[in-house]
Order: structure tokens, then sequence, then C-alpha cells
């Protein structure tokens, strides 16, 4: 008879069903041109002979030795057994260099001798067992996981999904050997499915042009501009006044809005005879032009941001937030994963039944272009105010922000990318947003990629049903003493020192409502 077994089973007498199953689950596995073979004290000792004699012999003649890590296993009060085998493995081999011993863990196990923390287990515990015999088996057979590739940068394919041959650096494992699991990463771009199509150029009205005192032709500003279209609207008998998306370059006028259409009051600010309209795809390769047209992107996306509820933070650039409603709390109702839930997305911070701030959700947004798509950035962050719409200053804030917001894990990642996606897409596939006469399309689905390595049984299902963390929870987690001393500050009332978000001196009210 051979001797030779393919695993050492070493195990707690209490722990001796799931031993029992574990081998015959392996020994029903085919290796080379036979069964595999496990070395297991009930199968191997018969009444009469030398426990001592066949154990040590058990332990020489295995390839391979497995702990079932049980609370058990490492109990003081066991026979020593347990402690006498991983004992004469780890004497062998301390650092495992040959990876002869393989951890299993088969129930949770508080406490796990420093010798063995270091080593990685495989988990064999309720819905991860048949995972876990997979991998005992492809061990024994010798069909170990390559090692991954180390891959520098990232790459969008053209159907919206990050090309997995080029994810970033920190999730690729230079040593070990990752989880051969299918995974799905989801990111915070969504891809843009349709651009607006055209751009019209016109050259400005005579009207608009004066002559300075030496002869030379002077321009208008646009803040000049916006009040001659206000006053054309005035004229028409416009109920609501607006501005109409437009920019501005040397003489001439870009916008989305059809410059030949007189119903249009940008019409009436250039010369018609001067009118061109262009396919934005054509002008994209053009530096000059490509500024222009994502500026005129994010202005309608700024528009769009307004009309779903939310402010800009004119200190910040591309942040909005949600404020105050009539100086309470604001709640909002999405639909999430399956649910229309409520989410407070205003709320304040109390101190002594004393109001001492405001704590909102935000984001910054904006569209930019990666390769050769477009994508819509969404990054959740909070804001806090000093009285529900008018954004708070000062290092001290920004630092209690961004100690709340590097707190947060994936789960709570996933559930601000879905209620931003609901938020903007107002619970449609799509993401539709006005740009002049046209649509700017986006998808309400993350831009992902799949992953042939990642963590077994990291998937968040909870998200399908729970409801989300409300600003309550927010509070009560995160805020502590020293966060209300910032909030009362003198710091706290500072103006943000960041670059100033050019919105062109509109205010709300200038918004453009024609849809």
């Amino acid at each position: 008879m051979n001797d030779q077994r393919d695993v050492f089973l070493s195990h707690s007498s209490a722990n001796k069903a799931i031993a029992r199953t574990l081998a015959a689950d392996i020994e029903s596995h085919d290796f080379k041109s036979r069964k595999l073979l496990t070395w297991f004290d009930e199968a191997e000792i018969e009444i009469g002979q030398s426990i001592v004699g066949l154990v040590n012999s058990g332990l020489e003649s295995s390839r391979f030795f497995a702990i079932l890590m049980s609370p058990d296993y490492f109990s003081e009060n066991g026979s020593g057994w347990t402690d006498a085998e991983w004992h004469s493995a780890l004497h062998a081999d301390p650092d495992n260099r040959g990876k002869r011993i393989l951890p299993l863990l088969i129930e949770d196990c508080p406490y796990i001798p420093p010798l063995l923390m270091h080593l990685r287990y495989i988990d064999l515990r309720k819905q991860n067992y048949a995972k876990g015999v997979e991998k005992i088996v492809n061990i024994l057979s010798g069909n170990t996981l390559s090692r991954p590739t180390r891959k520098n940068g990232q790459v969008i394919n053209s159907n919206g999904t990050i090309d997995k041959t080029t994810l970033v650096a920190e999730r690729a494992i230079p040593q070990g050997y990752p989880e051969a699991t299918k995974e799905r990463l989801r990111s915070n771009l969504f891809p843009v499915i349709s651009l607006p199509q055209k751009i019209f150029i016109g050259t400005y009205s005579d009207s608009l042009i004066s002559l300075k005192k030496n002869g030379e032709r002077k321009l208008p500003t646009k803040s000049e501009i916006k009040e001659f279209l206000h006053q054309i609207q005035i004229d028409r008998g416009y109920e609501k006044i607006y501005t109409p998306i437009f920019r501005c370059h040397e003489d001439q006028i870009f916008t989305f809005y059809d410059l030949n259409d007189p119903k249009n009051s940008l019409s009436e600010i250039v010369d018609q005879g001067t009118v061109t309209v262009d396919k934005i795809g054509d002008l994209l390769g053009n530096d000059e032009y490509y500024n222009i047209i994502v500026s005129l992107l994010n202005m309608a996306l700024s528009r769009h941001v307004y009309r779903c509820g939310l402010i800009v933070d004119r200190a910040k650039y591309a942040r909005y937030f949600f404020p105050s409603k009539d100086g309470q709390p604001n709640v909002v109702r999405y639909k999430s994963f399956k649910n229309n839930v409520p989410r407070t997305v205003a709320k304040p911070i109390t101190k002594n039944e004393i109001v001492i701030s405001w704590l909102h959700q935000g984001a910054f947004l904006k569209l930019l272009q990666l390769g050769k798509k477009f994508y819509l950035l969404v990054n959740p962050t909070w804001v806090l105010t000093t009285d529900g719409s008018n954004p708070a200053g000062g290092k001290d804030v920004a630092r209690t922000i961004n100690r709340w917001t590097n707190a947060e894990r994936n789960e709570s990642v996933l559930r601000h990318n879905k209620f931003w996606s609901a938020i903007l897409s107002r619970g449609k596939k799509l993401i539709e947003i006005y740009a002049g006469d046209q649509l700017l399309k986006i998808d309400s689905r993350p831009a992902f990629c799949d992953m042939d390595f990642g963590i077994p049984s990291d998937h968040i299902k909870a998200l399908e049903t729970e409801a989300p963390e409300t600003l309550d929870d927010v509070i009560e987690r995160t805020i502590e003493e020293d966060d209300y001393e910032v909030m009362h500050s003198e710091s706290f009332e500072e103006e943000y020192d960041y670059e100033e978000y050019d919105l062109e001196g509109e205010d709300d009210n200038d918004l453009d409502t024609e849809e």
C-alpha cells in the first residue's frame, strides 16, 4: 500500500464532522491517475495501533499540512495534539516558504497564534465552503494561480467600461496569489451617450459694437450682452427673463441654440449673414474650440443641477449642494435599487438646542473627456453652511469635511453614486440635460470593469433593499467635540481660499428655463 498522502488534516475532535466532510470532498477529485488522498485520523488509526507513531508517519508522508482553524483548535483546554501537530509543521519551515502549510478557516476564530497570523487562509465558512474546497483541490493538484501583472494608468473602452488590463497599480498585487473570482468594479464616471450635435457661431451685431475715442472698435462685455438679451426679452413680453447658454470669444458668440431661429433672443445680437453651423465632433480636436465646448457643456450641467433642487457653491469650483428648505431640514425621495426611499440632504447641527451650523449633501459635478469619450464625474462630499445656504470656509472646516469623507468605505460610496445617479436622472435610465435647443444624454449607470481576480463574498447585496444613511446617522457617526469647536470658531466665518467658480455672473434666477 502506498503511504503517500496529499494532505494531513489537523483538526480538533470537536470539529470531527467538518473534517470528515472535507476529507470526503477532497478525495472525490482526481489527481493524475488516482484520487486525491487525505490523512484523516479515524480512517488511518485502527484499534490497538500506536497513535503517536501513526500521526508522526502521517506528518512525514503528507505533501501538505492543513490546519482546520477554529476556537476549539487553539483552545488551551484541548488535548495538546493540535498544538503538537502545527508546531512540528511550522518548525520544519517557520516562514512557510515551501507553502506546505494550508490554514483553513472553518469557524470564526478570534484568536490565531502570532506565528500563524501572517499566513493567508482559505475560508471554508458556510457559503464559502464550496469555493474553498475548489481552492484546496487546485493547490493539491498543482493548479496554482498565476500572479497578476502590475499595471499603471487607466484606459476606458469605447463601450463605457474601464479596461481591466490597465487598472491602477494599487489594485494589482505584486506578491502572492489573488483570488480567481469574478468581480465588477464601479467607478464614479457616468458615460455620455450623446453630445449635442451642433454648435452655432455668429459675429456680434454692429448694434453691440461701439467706437473708442481713438477710433478702435470696443467689444461688449458678457455682462453687457446679458443686459441686452434681457431687454430683448422684456420688449417681447417674456414672463420670465433668463440668460441663454452662450460663450463669447473675440467678436463671436458660441452657443447650442439655433442662431437662425428668430424665436431665440440670441439671434438678435449676431449678424445673420455670419452665422455658421458646425458639428461638435469636428471642433473637439481644436484646443481653442474644445475649451469653449466643454465650458458650454458644464454650463448646461449647472442649469440641470439647479432644476434638480441644488445650488452652486460660488466659492468652490463645480461644487453643488442641497440647501435647507425654508429654514427647515430638506428631505428628498429618490428611487434606490428597488424602492423609493427618503434621504435627508440638509439638516441643522445643534448643540445645547442651539443651531451652530448646517450639514448638507453635496457633490463636485463636471463633464470631462477621457480618451475619446466624455463622462460626468461625480465626487460626493459634505458641505457646512452657516445658515442653510451660505457655505462656511476656512482650513479647519476643510479638514473636518476631509476627515468625514475619508472615513467612508465602499458601501457609502456605492450608496452615494446610486443616489446622485437617481437625482440627476430623476429616476430614469438616462440623465437628459437640455443644452440650448439640443439634448445631452448621459447613462445613469457608472462606467465599470469586470475583473477575473477579486475578493470572494465581498459584494454588498444589502444595498438593494436597505434605506440609505441619513444626515442624522452622519452627524451621530462623525461629529465629535473638536468638530463642534471648529464650527463655532472664528475660522468658520472665513471665506474659502479657492479659485473662484466662474458662473459668468449668473445668479439662480438667471438660469435658462426654456426646455
